[in-house]
Order: C-alpha cells, then structure tokens, then sequence
C-alpha cells in the first residue's frame, strides 16, 4: 500500500505522524498533573460550601427558633407583671402567625393551673379550651386561613415531655400531626416556660418540612450542580429536592441506591422484606403511625416485587420503604451498612463526616442552634463529575490545542503537495467527469505556460463547445414541458369549472322544478276553489270554498317569501331588525303556527323552557319565530303519526346582558344518514331526491334558517340516525331588555322584520278579529291607479260603515287633501303610483299635517323600503296582498285615537 502511494503522500503522513505523538504525550503530562490539582481544589470547595450552606440555612431556622425563643420571653415577662390573661395571648400567637413565612403552626401549653388558676372556669369553652379548661390552644394557618384548637393529653408526648424533663429547648424529629384537617410532616422547635426554676409550660413553633425545602431551594448555589439536604439529630431528612426522600432515614436512602445501582440484589432483599412484614402483626394496631407502617412495608413489597421482575428505577418508591426495615435490608452490603452507620453516629453527635459513594461526593456539616439544643446537619452532594470539571476542561483543552497545532500543520503540508500537483489532479479530475457523462464540468483557466497549460486549454474548449449545445436542447425541452403543464392545469380548471357549472344547474333544475310544484300546488287550489265558489249555490259550500281559498294564498305567500328571502341571502343582504319583544310570546306564536299540523298528524309535543330565560329582549322576533316554526315544520313533516317531538330551551351563557340561547328540536321521524346531513344546509338541496316527492317542500328552509341563526351569532346543527330520528340544535345571542320582566306589547308593523307583512300576517292569524267595527262617521282617502286594488279595499271595508274618498295617483291625492284637510281621518297610499308617486305625495302631505295618519298600502315589503316610508313621515305599513284581519286592526288603531 505504501509502495503505491506518490512522493507528496509519503511525506505528508511522515511528518503528521510525528507531530501528533509528540502534541499527544505533552498533552497526557499536562492532563494529568492538572486533573490532581483540580480534584484537590474542588473538594476543598465542596468542604467550604458544606460550611457556608450549614451557616445560611442554620440562618433560616433561626428564625423560627427565635420566633418561639421571643414568644416564650414576652409570655414570661407578662406572667411575672400579672398580664398574662388568656385573650392577650391569643392576640399575641394569632399576630405572630401572620407574619412569619416558613412557620405553620404555634402551641403554648402550660401545665394544669399553672397560668392563672382559673382552668376550671375555662373548661369546655371551644374552640380555645377542652373539658379541662388547661391553656394549651394550637393556632394554625393553611392556605392563609388561620384555627385553633385546645391540645389534649400531650403530657407524655416527646415535644412536650423532652423541654419539660430537661428544662431546656428542644427540636424534635419529623412526625405527622393533622393541621385543619390535612396531615402534615413537621418538626417543633419547643423552649420551655421556667419561672423562678419552675416548669410551667412551653412555647412551639412547628415548621412544615415543605417550608424547610423552600429554605433549600433558596441556598446559594455555586454551579457545581450539587443539592442539599438537611437531617435530624436521628438522622431523619427532613428537607431534600425529592419527595419520596422526605422522613427517610440515612439507611433508607443508602437502600434505595444499593438497589438502583445494583438490581440483582433485589431478589434478595425481597426475601428479607417479606420476613419483616410476615413478622408485623396488623391485629390490634390502634396505633395509627404503626397502621402506616405496616401498610407501607406491604406496599414496599409489592412494589420491590415488581422492581425485581423488570429493574426500572422509575418502579422503585422510596417513599413506602420503612426506616426500621432498611436498616435490615442494608445487611445485603456491609460497606454501605458501615458508611450510614458512621453518617447517623456524627450526626447525633454533631460532627463532620465525608464520604465519596455512588458518584457523589458528600459531606455532613453540624448545625448546632444553640449549646442546649440536639444538633441537626446539613448535607451537600457534589457529583464527582462537577469536581472533575475543572480537570475536564483543561484536559479538552490540551487535546484541543494539540489537535489544532496536529491541523494546522497538516493543513500547511497538503498545500505545499497539492499546489505542485494540482493543475494535473484537475485535468484528470475533470476528463473523469466528461467520460462519464457529465458535460456541465466547470474547468478553470490554466495559469502556466507549459505543456500542461496548453492541454488544458484544449481540454476546456471542447468540453465548452459541448456545453452550448446541450444548453440549447435542453432550453427546447423545458419550453415545451412548461407549455404542455400549462395546457394541463387549463383543461383541468376547464373540467373543474364545467363540473360546477352542473352541478349548479343541476341543483337550480331540480329547485326550479320542485318550486313549480310547489306554487302550482296552492294556485291549483286558488283557482278551483274559485270555480267552485262560483257555481256553489249553498252558503256553507262558498264559505268552505274561500277559506280554502285563503289558506291556498298565505301557502303562496309563505313560498314567496322565502324564494325573496333566498335572492337576499344570495346577495348578502339579508338583515335583523332589533326591537323589544316577549320571549315567550314568541313560543307561544310558533305554537299556534304549527298547531294544525300537528293536531293533523297526531303527534305529542313536549316542550321544556329554562325559568332563567329572561322575558323581554332585543332582537329580532320575527326571524326567531321563523326558524323555531321551519325546524318544528320539518319535525312534524317527516314523523309518522302519533309521533314524539320535543323543544327544548336553555340559557347556555349570559355574559354582560347578552344571553346565549340553545334550542333544541327533536323528532322520531325518518331520520337522515351521514351522507345526507351534509346537504342539509345547501341551498337548493334537500337531504334525498325522493324527499320532495315524498314530503314536498322547495329546500330552502333549513338554508335559510342556517343564514339567520349566523347572522343572530349562534350555529345550527343536527344528529340523527336513519330511522331513530333526529335533533336540531341551534343557538342565538339576544340582548336582555333593561325592563325585562314585564310583558311588552309590540305593534306587528314593527316589531322587526325586513318582510313585516308575513309577521302582521301571522300576527292577525293568531290574535284574530273577531267582531266587526263600525267605522260611521270616518271618512279616509284612498290613492291607489289600479282599479282592482280600489275594488278590495272599498269591498273589504264595505261592512264597517266607513266613508272612502278614491284619488287615482299620488297629486289628485295631494289636491283633495289640501283641499279639505279636515275631511280625512286616516290616508291609505299606494307607493308606485303614476304622475306623483305615494312617497313624495306623502312628503308633501305631512309638510301640510304633522298628525293625519298615512298607511303605506304597497307589494314593497323589504325592510330598506318600510324604515324609508317611516323615515319621511308615514305611521304605518301594510303589505300586499292586504290581509282583511290586519287592516281592520290597523284601521281600528288609528281612527279611534281621532
């Protein structure tokens, strides 16, 4: 291999390769002597954090100590001056309570009597006293609220028996006491109450060992990745930056790694532990903390189990692990055993201790709070790895330089062989590249002048001349490819553009013909009805006749009203008018709309309204009203008889007046398949072809309500199962009428509705006219050009006594009424008249009398053209074809007031 390699290659590798032993062994000496110094300096750092984290959380705790080493000198001061009255104590541990962070709970207990002689009179006074009337309340706080409670036979407990026996402050171990309810894992720092040598109480201030965590997460830390933990004088940890080490003992924690870093001993240890719990008796533990221990070791066992059968640390809960059990299980590995052993020895004791175990350096530094009290220690663990860092990174720092001195001078070598060499390697290179085919081969200019240089040039241009006519093809071939593409995405937005095309003709064929049928329909009724009104001699025959009549026409009007309704929501015109209207009376007037239908069919409606639903609103009732009545239509159309329906209304939110209500509609109908419900809301589409042909009805309904539900700020959707039924629900936002609560009358003219006259119509229908008034002594001018239109409204008014002045255009109307302006108790005009038309003939009308009342009689219903004949003055609108009941009404509204 090295016989075949070139002169510049064998230098180049010789000379690399006794840079890189050489760079190599200073960098080994280097590593090593300074990984030393830096293993020294960072243990000797850890030593002093030890002792400064020891000083800074020994700081901490001293609060709460001197909190209660305070509250024990001013209870002694007040006792000793006679000021110590119960109420003022309390004052005091309340006061104290709120101000001081890491401290839960404060305990004052004296002994029987010993306060002020009188526990007698206090017994039994709750919540500061039990039966014994002995002063020793415990004042808590949890989530800032603060109780107290009397403390009872705690004679013999350790916070109390330890400062009573010895006559000197004491911390106790960890234990459980339920503070308003919720156990908590607290210690007590307790000094005794001595008055001239006597023990008559104590004072305690318990800290939760949460808090004492919280004092832990806020000790300075030094970057060396290193956690605190701070134990008991018995070696419990109190404070530790994970919750399952919390009221764990040294051999515990020493288990927990023992298993984690060696998984095989589990089998083992799990032996052992079945013996220890087998040896517990659960009989007869009354004793609560004996009751958790024991499920805890039960607990521990299983989960040890399941450790055993698959070793994942994320298994192993430390936190069910006994302490008693532990130390037992740490007889698996004597050295551990010996090394918490010696822990739990210095720290009863108050001496230092360090240790190097599991990759963490670890030292135990005392914190004695004061010469009385039983000392506890703080811990700190510093990975081996933070103490090595120093040693690392000058140790990558040696590797770096020799590495880049062993590149840079590899680098200087490869230029110095390729700058001789190089003009060959690339005419090779590049006749490599045109041999294969690849022609596009950029070929730099030769800067020599020897016989290299000139093949080189006559290498280049050959290859160029190549080049130019592959450029030229290839240009060729990508013209055509883009004109074919661009003749493709036309023939498919062409395709595209035809299928919608038919679609939509299509969906308007199949609409146009079911409209057709739909207006036949009643004009088929209209016109035989007429016929046989006509030849029908009895009274009874003719009266059936034209109420059929009547009915026929509003079917009409309601198909005329939609298709008008859909060119609106075509052009996105359809609007809401707003005004004050009864919620309830709007159900009620649905009602009644379907009343006969569903009396037809037989079926049962059951209707449930929220009482919550306010009385009055502002909206639009009309449009309401419409989609209740389509949605109940449809219900009652497609159920067979004798079948269910339900309407259900809910206050689903109100937030600042604006009331979002849910309506839900539900049937046992036919139901709709998935496929179908997605058509539903199409204009022009019903769910089914067979539909129309079944049930009738033009497709425009639900659209329609779709459009107005949206603009009124909800939704509108539907699930149904084919043959089980089906359930509209739809939502809308109405504002709440200031004066809501009391029923507001509405004028129907009015009351909403960019087509009024199909409310008015509905209105007359449901409130009915029933008596006829008699209009003597009333005279009104009539302008209307059609003579037909005269006709009606001269027949229908016939009956009423009343007296009718007929101009025949919007000036002859104009004349008569300047003429005799106090002839005329009310106008009737017509809109689009010849010569003068109703709305300027009105203007100047109104110019003459501000009072006379003018009714707008036209076909010009759209909401735009009724506020534009109120805007200039008229008082009232009634739309064509006039409604008998509606005008009556109109009429009688205004010729009574003159």
């Amino acid at each position: 291999m090295v016989q075949s390699m070139n002169l510049r290659m064998k230098l180049f590798l010789l000379i690399t390769l006794i840079v890189t032993i050489t760079f190599s062994v200073v960098g080994l000496v280097v590593s090593y002597r300074s990984m030393e110094m830096s293993r020294e300096d960072a243990l000797s750092l850890a030593d002093q954090m030890a002792a400064k984290y020891s000083y800074e959380i020994k700081s901490e705790l001293q609060a709460a100590r001197v909190s209660s080493e305070s509250l024990m000198t001013v209870f002694k001061t007040l006792i000793d001056r006679g000021e110590a009255d119960r109420d003022t104590l309390n004052a005091i541990l309340q006061n104290s309570l709120k101000q001081k962070k890491y401290i839960i709970s404060f305990c004052v207990a004296f002994e029987p009597n010993k306060l002020d002689g009188k526990d007698a009179e206090y017994a039994g006074q709750y919540p500061f006293y039990d039966k014994s009337g002995r002063y020793a309340p415990y004042w808590s706080m949890q989530n800032g609220e603060i109780s107290v409670e009397p403390l009872s036979d705690f004679d013999g407990d350790a916070w109390y028996a330890g400062a009573r026996n010895s006559g000197k402050e004491y911390i106790t171990d960890p234990f459980f006491y339920d503070v308003q309810g919720t156990p908590v894992l607290m210690t007590s720092l307790v000094f005794p109450i001595l008055i001239n040598d006597e023990f008559i109480g104590i004072v305690s201030s318990d800290m939760a060992l949460e808090s004492l965590q919280d004092m832990v997460s806020h000790v300075n830390t030094s970057g060396l990745n290193e956690y605190t933990e701070i134990y008991s004088n018995a070696g419990i940890i109190v404070a530790h930056p994970e919750d399952q080490y919390f009221n764990k003992n040294i051999y515990a924690t020493s288990v927990y790694n023992m298993l984690i870093s060696d998984p095989s001993k589990a089998g083992e240890a799990l032996e052992i532990a079945n013996n220890y719990v087998k040896n517990m008796s659960p009989q007869g533990m009354g004793d609560k903390t004996a009751a958790n221990e024991y499920h805890n070791a039960v607990a521990f066992v299983e989960n040890l189990a399941a450790y055993a059968v698959k070793s994942d640390a994320a298994k192993l809960d430390l936190a069910l692990l006994p302490n008693i059990l532990a130390k037992e299980l740490l007889q698996l590995d004597a050295k551990r055993a010996a090394v918490a052993e010696e822990a739990t020895s210095s720290i009863k004791k108050g001496k230092m201790f360090s240790v190097t175990e599991d990759g963490y350096y670890k030292i135990y530094m005392p914190i004695q709070f004061s010469e009385d009290t039983n000392p506890w220690s703080v811990a700190v663990n510093v990975p081996m790895s933070a103490v090595l860092k120093r040693s690392d990174e000058i140790r990558n720092y040696v590797i770096f330089v020799s590495a880049a001195g062993i590149a840079l001078i590899a680098i200087l070598l490869y230029f110095i062989t390729r700058n001789i060499t190089k003009p060959i390697l690339d005419l090779a290179y590049s006749a490599k590249q045109v041999g294969e085919g690849r022609f596009n081969v950029n070929i730099p200019e030769s800067k020599n002048r020897d016989e290299v240089g000139m093949l080189s040039t006559a290498f280049r241009t050959m290859v160029e001349q190549i080049n130019s006519l592959i450029s030229r093809l290839t240009s060729s071939s990508v013209e055509l490819k883009k004109k074919n593409e661009d003749l493709k995405e036309l023939n498919e937005a062409l395709i595209e553009a035809r299928d919608q095309a038919e679609s939509s003709n299509r969906a308007k064929s199949i609409f146009l013909s079911n409209m057709s049928h739909e207006m036949r329909t009643p004009l088929n009724a209209i016109v035989g009805m007429t016929a046989i009104g006509q030849k029908a001699k009895e009274e009874e025959r003719k009266n059936d006749a034209f109420h059929k009549i009547k009915e026929a026409s509003a079917h009409l009007l309601s198909l005329i009203n939609d298709v008008l309704d859909m060119s609106k929501m075509e052009a996105n015109k359809l609007e809401l008018s707003s005004a004050k209207f009864n919620f309830h009376k709007v159900i009620d007037d649905s009602l009644k709309l379907v009343d006969i239908q569903l009396r037809a069919k037989q079926h049962r409606l059951q209707i449930e309204i929220d009482k919550d639903i306010p009385e009055i609103f502002i909206g639009d009732d009309f449009r309401l009203s419409q989609v209740i009545v389509n949605l109940l239509s449809n219900a009652i159309k497609f159920t067979e008889n004798r079948g269910k329906l339900g309407l259900r209304v809910f206050v689903r939110e109100s937030v600042n007046n604006i009331y979002t209500l849910q309506f839900e509609v539900s049937d046992t109908g036919i139901g709709i398949r998935p496929e179908q419900a997605a058509k539903l809301f199409r204009m022009f589409e019903q769910a089914d072809s067979s539909t129309s042909r079944n049930f009738g009805g033009t497709g425009l309904g639900l659209a329609l309500s779709k459009r107005i539900v949206e603009i009124m700020g909800g939704e509108i959707r539907v699930e149904s199962e084919a043959d089980k039924g089906s359930t509209f629900f739809f939502t809308v936002k109405l504002e709440r009428s200031a004066d809501s609560g009391e029923h507001a009358g509405l004028n129907p003219a009015h009351a909403g509705s960019d087509t009024p006259e199909r409310q008015a119509d509905d209105g007359a229908q449901s409130a009915g006219v029933e008596n006829q008034p008699d209009f003597s002594g009333k005279r009104i001018l009539l302008a209307e050009d059609i003579e037909i239109n005269r006709e009606v409204v001269i027949a229908m008014l016939e009956a009423t006594n009343i007296q009718i002045d007929c101009a025949v255009n919007g000036k002859e109307a104009y004349e008569m009424f300047a003429a005799n302006p106090d002839n005329y108790d009310a106008i009737l005009m017509d809109i689009q008249m010849p010569v003068l038309d109703g709305v300027e003939a009105a203007k100047l009308i109104r110019a003459l009398d501000k009072d006379v009342p003018i009714i707008a009689l036209t076909a010009n219903v759209f909401k735009e053209d009724v506020e534009k004949y109120f805007e200039i003055g008229m008082s009232d609108h009634i739309g064509k074809p006039l409604d008998f009941d509606l005008t009556i009404k109109l009429l009688s509204k205004y010729l009574h007031r003159t």
